[in-house]
């Protein structure tokens, strides 16, 4: 059972399961004369204890750690260090009626098929050993003086959302039997760290870093903050109708994320990666307006009815800008900012409608 020790200069054996007696490490390769205690390690077990976090087990584990041999007086002797932890709110129960199934996702089946025996409870040893893998014997690896570097980090912890938060005002009129208008204006702000309909927004890294989960709540591109439109329309003799829109609102945000950063220690060497490099909604366009027009005529052509629709869309031919280039690729050749999309040219649309 190789796969249990890591390790070579400085090799670490671990053994036990969660729902056993209790998980242990035994590590070697530690020079005498090192400051270890059993405070120093219980510190470190302190941050991930169960029952702490959102990503911890629920179950109430103190997991206390006990120096079993290789430290004397606070100070490692040279020799092997055994560490061992007693498991209190074990729960074995829980399993019984699981041990003869092979769950999707668990390694119940590979651990038969590598070990040739089933213990239901086997499992446990799997995930356990990372456990005193990243903190006791980190902890013993940091104080041999080797210039090691450990990063950790727990993908996608914070979960999509989005919040919405306006008020409406509506004002509609008659003003005859030919005339009548709609004025509505919206106050709104629209926040969230999820901007589409999925579970990614394309980033390969996206939830992995602590930045990215700090910086990727903010306001999201839809949001339009003041918005103002009036319509109205106008019965003209002849049956001929007019009608009228007319709108504004402030201009919609835009972001500025990495693009493909090399790795560097500081983005875990290994990987390229991108993220957010401000606060998401930090910048925002310019104000955008617009008016169209409406013609209208109804005809009767015996049983059917037949409508003639003039539209013409952007009547000032307007052409504010509707999006900017996100992405910055940190040098000299970066399109950061750039203009993407336009609010469409003026155009003008003939319908027809029949109704039989």
């Amino acid at each position: 059972m190789s796969g249990s020790t890591l390790g070579k200069a400085f090799n670490i054996t671990t053994f036990g399961e969660s729902h056993g007696k209790g998980i242990g490490v035994v590590v070697q390769g530690c020079p005498s004369g090192l400051a270890i205690s059993e405070e120093i390690i219980q510190k470190a077990l302190d941050r991930r204890k169960p029952g702490t976090g959102i990503t911890s087990t629920k179950r109430s584990e103190s997991d206390r750690a006990i120096i079993v041999s290789g430290i004397f007086n606070g100070k490692t002797t040279g020799t092997p260090i055994m560490i061992f932890i007693k498991n209190k709110d074990t729960k074995s129960k829980s399993y019984d009626d699981i041990a003869t199934l092979f769950r999707p996702g668990h390694g119940d089946y590979t651990y038969q098929a590598k070990y040739g025996i089933r213990d239901s409870l086997a499992h446990s040893w799997n995930w356990q050993k990372n456990l005193i893998e990243d903190v006791i014997a980190n902890e013993d690896a940091i104080r041999t003086g080797e210039d090691t570097e450990y990063v950790y980090y727990i993908t996608n912890l914070d979960q999509a959302r989005r919040d919405y938060r306006g008020v409406e005002l509506q004002l509609k009129k008659r003003l005859s039997n030919n005339y009548q208008f709609l004025l509505v204006y919206t106050l709104s702000e629209a926040k969230g760290s999820l901007a589409n309909s999925g579970q990614s927004e394309g980033l390969n890294v996206y939830g992995d870093f602590q930045e990215v989960i700090e910086k990727r709540y903010g306001i999201l591109p839809w949001d339009d903050t003041h918005y103002l439109k009036l319509n109205g329309s106008y019965h003209m003799p002849w049956g001929i109708v007019l009608g009228t829109s007319i709108g504004w609102r402030s201009g919609r945000p835009y972001n500025r994320i990495s693009a493909n950063l090399p790795p560097t220690a500081d983005n875990f060497s290994g990987y390229t990666s991108q993220f957010y490099l401000e606060e998401r909604g930090s910048y925002r366009l310019g104000h955008v307006w617009w008016m169209d027009l409406r013609a209208a005529k109804d005809f009767n052509i015996g049983d059917t009815e037949l409508q003639v629709i003039l539209d013409f869309f952007n009547v000032w031919n307007n052409q504010f800008v509707l999006a900017r280039q996100s992405s910055d690729s940190l040098n000299e050749n970066s399109t950061w900012s750039n203009a993407t999309a336009w609010m469409g040219a003026g155009n003008l649309v003939v319908g027809l409608r029949f109704s039989f």
